[in-house]
């Protein structure tokens, strides 16, 4: 069993009136409704008419400790003693906190309450993965993973929150204990109450002719339910780590007495309730439905594994089932039909599930089905829906008159949408969406809202990876807007870098309530999204001209509230006239040029409020490109000792065509072993047609790729065949990027793939050896600057009018970003180029040094150049340059604080300012930036750096010299 799905609802959530305040809707179970629809259709702020770039966007975000696999839930009019009434966020964490936030106000960022069940001086601290399995499907730890559920009635959040008390070997541990907390204040009412079953059966980890619930093996992943005075809380496994099984735990909610439990194999094993954490409909008769993952079917012993299962819950024993004629092939290839929750069809008797194979299963909840052994054509209805695994629960809207419309979204797949006509669904998808989910796991997570019935105030709302395979991974994440009538796309939260929320939160689908977007991450924070003020942008940031053979093209980092961008030339130093405007786009390329003469750029932002003052400009100077094709990359393999390390001796190095290799369990050459091996390809990188181009590597084992010395892919783990996808990167007709892989394997089979997707490739494919350059004798490519923001979470500047984004450090001060220019080259005798992180995203510009180790690009460098300073006085801390034969260059550097007048150990005045922002807005004070640098081996090849661990260190750029 792997993943289960979503839930979908008939019951109205109804308006709260805690405290007296105005009434809004609120947002209390995971899928808004009891019939887990996932839709919204009491949102009368939000529609596609003002969701776009120009009016819509990332408000603010709220700060926690951890990652985020619980839907927050949104409860209005709540009192909180001493502080007021509030429309409140909560937000449960895996590192075992609960947190209540003012969910409306942008300036109200510290919670309300807090409440952690961690207690590290009495041995109480969160689950390590590594404990419960081997596989990092949920990493670094475990704590609350199930969305909690809310009793407005009775102002309390129910939450079971696992823990870990002793050293996770012999004295060992594992708890998982249900609390009922105030509303208002976060305080215990009911509990703790550790959860403990036991039914009769002679399955796996019986003792003495009883199956009992097992507190280390269960993963209580899905959404608890509350209805009618009980709760429920359902169970599945780590990995398919056993002795496991599918549990359901009735509890009364005002006494925590146990009313009854449900096994499904409890005569067998497996048949975990998973649903990817989504919760269990419930209809009027208080029947639950319920889907199991893979297991044993045998429905004479009660085992019901791969079944769509109705549970009486007051009984708490099957009433009826479905289960697919091929359950044998399910359960033998890890293809669970629990891979989805199910979702009632309000009005109906139909109950809707997904499953890994793409289909989507209807039954009649009068009579399920059961089994077949020779078709599932008994079953109400069927189809082959998705091409991919379906992990988020399909979401079903009543958008009025002919727009009764279900949504899904399968890994590797569009969004699509299919009719239902109030008797059965049209399996020819009405609409699709124009982009795919990438194919890694684990699909797009789905909400709708509108207003009431109203077909023209419906969007669908999804989350999901931008790129990259989320399984074993933390990937960037995207919300993506759809109008629900077409699925045309309204926006997005890649069009402009503010709205960025940063990881993508598996699992965890957006709510969308009283006009605003809460979407939960793994990036610590739940970022919050609404109507924009009714202001003009800022000036786009980071605006660079690149000049090509006859054309140049001009980029710009996109700012949150343009609707549209303007871009103007001329000569350097101006005066700029208009030459042509994008929308949403990045990129303009100008092809009325004449190489060998330099043009300067500036460009301005606007909306429906207005425009914003012109960007610093960028030139550049386009010339002719030099026609001669590509042979190749340089290809170096290692024979790899059994210690781990890589890169350490040389057996091979040749000139590779292309890189698309599956060499199965062999080698790549008689020389190379066949187990634990390295390889490195580089050279340069040249596209045919000016445009953005997303990389694109498959291997087994771990692989890491570097385009024009930014890490874009990195996946440095052992792994099965796996997929990964860089972010879109511009590349130049006819300039030449320096690019780099590494690949190794540690067992098994060998993949290692190098393919890209751009204008005039023809989808992916593997980089044609024409575009591919060993370094040969050509010029040595540029300095490698790390890109430090793909690595760490950073801070430490803000814009004027958003002061509260940054902190150095010191008293709640930052570099004040206006007066920072976004790229320099720092002089002296070898000159290096830095480029300083984004700006203009809140909070992510600066590394204060934790210890860590970084990752770096360059092959051979003779020099590391640091800019930086030190807060509160002036600070010492000792780096570590790592090699790949597995020597250390150990430095020890010592820094000057930022306030200091000048350089007091030998650095280099990078830059001073005369202000920097502090919490009340500017501050007047004398504010440095340093350049420190450090000579290195050029003949060895630097893979990593080890930062100091002194957070008093602050690091806003890296740059590596060749």
């Amino acid at each position: 069993m792997q993943r289960l799905c979503k839930i979908v609802s008939t019951l109205v959530v109804s308006l709260v009136l805690i405290g007296g305040a105005a009434a809004q809707t609120s947002w209390i179970m995971r899928g808004f409704d009891t019939n887990r629809t996932g839709a919204n259709d009491q949102e009368k702020v939000l529609k596609p008419t003002n969701v776009n770039s120009g009016q819509f966007g990332k408000l603010f975000s709220r700060a926690v400790d951890g990652q985020i696999y619980a839907q927050p839930l949104i409860v209005p009019g709540v009192i909180i003693p001493t502080k007021g009434t509030f429309t409140v966020a909560y937000v449960a964490t895996m590192h075992d906190s609960v947190y209540a936030f003012d969910a409306e106000n942008a300036g109200n960022g510290a919670p309300l309450w807090k409440r952690s069940f961690v207690d590290e001086s009495k041995g109480i601290t969160t689950i390590p993965y590594q404990f419960l399995t081997g596989f990092p499907d949920i990493h670094p730890e475990v704590g609350i993973v199930s969305t909690p559920a809310v009793d407005v009635a009775n102002q309390l959040l129910y939450v079971v929150v696992r823990t870990l008390e002793g050293d996770g070997n012999v004295d060992a541990s594992y708890h998982q204990r249900l609390y009922a907390l105030d509303l208002r204040t976060g305080v215990t009412k009911l509990g703790p109450k550790e959860l403990t079953a036991k039914v009769p059966g002679t399955g796996d980890g019986s003792v003495n002719g009883f199956v009992n619930y097992d507190e280390r093996r269960q993963n209580q992943r899905p959404a608890l339910v509350l209805n009618a005075g009980k709760l429920y809380i359902a169970s599945a496994s780590h990995g398919d780590n056993g002795p496991y099984h599918g549990w359901i735990l009735c509890y009364d909610a005002k006494t925590f007495k146990l009313l009854g439990s449900y096994c499904s194999t409890p005569n067998a094993g497996l048949g975990g309730f998973w649903m990817s954490g989504h919760a269990m409909p419930i209809d009027a008769q208080g029947n639950l439905y319920a889907v199991t993952g893979n297991g044993n079917f045998n429905p004479l012993a009660s085992n019901f594994g791969d079944s769509v299962l109705k549970i009486d819950g007051t009984a708490m024993a099957v009433s009826d089932y479905f289960t697919p004629y091929n359950q044998a092939n399910l359960e033998g290839w890890d293809a669970d039909l629990g891979s989805c929750g199910a979702i009632l069809i309000p009005g109906t008797n139909l109950v809707v599930s997904g499953s890994k194979e793409g289909k989507i299963y209807v039954t009649d909840r009068t009579n399920m089905g059961h089994f077949d052994a020779a078709s599932d054509d008994h079953i109400y209805q069927w189809w082959w829906a998705c091409n991919g695994h379906m992990h988020g629960t399909p979401a079903f809207w009543q958008g009025g008159t002919g727009n009764k419309n279900l949504y899904a979204w399968s890994e590797g797949d569009t969004l699509k949408g299919f009719k239902f006509d109030g008797s059965k669904f049209t399996t020819t998808p009405f609409a699709t969406s124009a982009m795919q989910a990438p194919p890694g796991m684990p699909g797009g997570f789905i909400t709708v809202s509108s207003n009431g019935a109203d077909s023209s105030s419906g969007i669908v709302w999804t989350t999901l990876p931008f790129t990259g395979d989320a399984n074993w991974n933390t990937v960037p994440g995207v919300l993506r807007a759809f109008r629900a009538t077409d699925l045309t796309e309204l926006w997005n939260s890649h069009i402009a870098d503010e709205d960025d929320f940063g990881s993508f939160a598996k699992f965890n689908p957006p709510v969308v309530v009283n006009g605003k977007v809460y979407v939960p991450t793994f990036s610590n924070e739940l970022a919050v999204y609404g109507l924009l003020p009714a202001t003009p942008p800022s000036a786009p940031a980071a605006v660079k001209a690149e000049g090509g053979s006859g054309e140049v093209a001009v980029t710009w980092r996109t700012v949150r509230g343009a609707a549209s961008y303007e871009v103007r030339r001329g000569p350097v130093g101006g005066p700029y006239v208009k030459v042509g405007t994008t929308t949403t786009e990045s990129l303009y390329l100008d092809k009325t040029v004449t190489n060998g003469t330099t043009y300067a750029y500036v460009v301005v932002a606007k909306n429906p409020y207005g425009t914003s003052e012109s960007s610093v400009p960028s030139s550049a100077t386009p010339a002719a490109s030099i026609p001669d094709a590509g042979t190749g990359l340089t290809a170096a393999f290692y024979n790899d000792p059994a210690d781990g390390r890589h890169f350490v001796t040389p057996a091979l190095k040749r000139l590779d065509a292309t890189v698309d290799y599956d060499w199965g369990d062999g080698s790549p050459d008689p020389l190379v072993q066949t187990d634990k091996f390295s390889a490195q390809w580089y050279g340069m990188v040249s596209a045919n047609q000016t445009g953005y181009y997303t990389f694109q590597t498959v291997s087994d084992d771990g692989i890491r790729l570097w385009v024009r010395n930014q890490l874009v892919v990195d996946n440095w783990t052992d792994h099965g065949p796996a997929t990964d996808l860089s972010k879109p990167i511009l590349l130049v007709a006819g300039r030449r990027y320096p690019i780099q892989m590494e690949f190794y394997e540690n067992g098994g089979g060998a993949v290692a793939r190098l393919l890209w997707n751009g204008p005039g490739t023809g989808g992916p494919v593997a980089i044609p050896t024409t575009n591919l350059f060993p370094y040969g004798n050509t010029t040595p490519p540029e300095d490698g600057v790390v890109d430090l923001a793909s690595q760490f979470n950073i801070d430490g500047m803000s814009f004027a009018a958003r002061t509260q984004d940054g902190d150095i450090g010191f008293k709640g001060q930052t570099y004040a970003a206006e007066t920072m220019i976004d790229t320099w080259s720092v002089g002296g005798t070898i000159p290096v180029l830095h480029v300083l992180g984004p700006k203009d995203v809140a909070g992510k510009n600066v590394i204060g040094c934790d210890g860590r180790t970084m990752v770096v690009p360059v092959y051979n460098a003779q020099m590391v150049s640091l800019l930086g300073c030190s807060v509160n006085g002036f600070q010492s801390g000792t780096f570590k340059f790592n090699y790949s034969d597995g020597t250390t260059l150990t430095q020890t550097i010592r820094f000057t604080d930022w306030g200091a007048p000048s350089p007091r150990f030998g650095e280099a005045m990078a830059a001073r300012f005369s202000k920097r922002h502090g919490p009340a807005g500017d501050v007047v004070a004398i504010t440095s930036l340093y350049q420190y640098r450090v000579l290195t081996d050029k003949t060895k090849r630097l893979i990593s750096i080890t930062l100091p661990n002194n957070p008093d260190i602050k690091i806003l750029s890296l740059s590596i010299r060749r």
